[in-house]
């Protein structure tokens, strides 16, 4: 439901400032040396690193990696921050612009391979980097690294228009837009996607203007849903969100009233209009599609108050004393 994907956006953020941070530490050095093991002339390994020795082996795994096909260049970092549980080398391998899912799996492959002999007390991961798009494997999860290299390879042309990454197991992919992004600028995005060689088995989110679609195999269909969404909308709308089948909107309730007596008898004409177009469209989706209208006002113990609760072919079964969820199903089954 779409207060999962609220979470899920969380975590993603929180994941996308990490591998930020990753690859802009790892560009393959820096003029400083000053403090770094006497004998190290490359600057690629950072004085956190537990010993001389520890250093040696992420520079040769570097250089090993780096000389493969469609591999431009490869970084690496030692992490250690105490009383944040944070031990952990990371391996990053830019790719080449033109690299092959193949030679990008093939790289892939080598780092997990014997990245572990460099200091088994850490915890390892390795970020890849091609065309804009970044995807970090955690050794500890299981990863498709030939799905994981052809979903970054054809993600390629989404990086014009945001920041874009894939997760952890390589099957997901965020275009996380600017913050001056709209509503109309995720429909552009989802013409590209929907035109990409993004495979159907891939989730999809775009995120931006404070709203978000999200869907899997997203195509053609799902970028007109979503502009006639937005069309229907207007500007009273405070966020506006598509989860796979779930439609969700929030709006600016009255602010001189309680909440309970938002109701619609009182105040459906306001924003029946919206309400209507939106229906059609969910209506369309077929059964088990759902809308959900929240205020941003007064808040549950849940974080929302939802006026309006919906699905096709679902009859709802809680109470609705404000009557918006039973307009709406009254309009569904006609």
């Amino acid at each position: 439901m779409h207060r999962s994907r609220v979470v899920l956006l969380t975590r993603l953020a929180m994941l996308a400032t990490g591998a930020t941070l990753v690859l802009a530490g790892c560009d393959g050095g820096g003029t400083d040396d000053s403090g770094r093991y006497p004998h190290e002339t490359g600057a690629r390994c950072a004085t956190e690193a537990d010993s001389p020795a520890d250093c040696e082996a992420a520079e040769d795994l570097a250089e090993e990696v780096e000389a493969l096909a469609g591999v431009d260049a490869v970084g690496y970092e030692f992490r250690s921050i105490d009383g944040e549980g944070i031990n952990e080398l990371i391996l990053v391998i830019h790719a080449s612009g033109d690299a092959t899912a193949e030679q990008v799996a093939a790289a892939l492959e080598q780092g997990l391979a014997e990245i572990g002999e460099v200091d088994g007390d850490r915890d390892e991961s390795i970020a890849a980097t091609r065309a804009g798009v970044s995807l970090h494997v955690d050794t500890a999860e299981q990863t498709d690294l030939a799905d994981a290299a052809g979903l970054l390879v054809a993600a390629g042309g989404l990086a014009e228009h945001g920041y874009v990454s894939l997760n952890d197991a390589g099957s997901d992919v965020w275009v996380n837009m600017p913050p001056e992004a709209t509503y109309a600028d995720i429909g552009a995005v989802a013409d590209d996607v929907a035109a990409s060689d993004i495979p159907a088995w891939a989730d999809v989110l775009i995120s931006g203007g404070g709203g978000y679609l999200s869907g899997r195999g997203l195509d053609a269909e799902d970028a007109e849903r979503w502009d006639a969404l937005v069309a229907a909308a207007g500007p009273a709308v405070a966020t506006l969100s598509v989860s796979d089948r779930e439609v969700t909107v929030t709006i600016d309730g009255p602010t001189d009233i309680r909440p309970r007596d938002f109701t619609f008898e009182t105040y459906g004409d306001r924003w029946w209009p919206m309400i209507r177009a939106h229906l059609d469209l969910v209506r369309a989706m077929g059964d088990g599609a759902a809308y959900v209208i929240d205020t941003n006002w007064e808040q549950s113990d849940a974080g929302f108050d939802t006026i309006l609760d919906v699905a096709v072919g679902r009859a709802h079964d809680g109470a609705d004393p404000r009557g918006w969820t039973e307009a709406a199903e009254r309009y569904l089954d006609r």
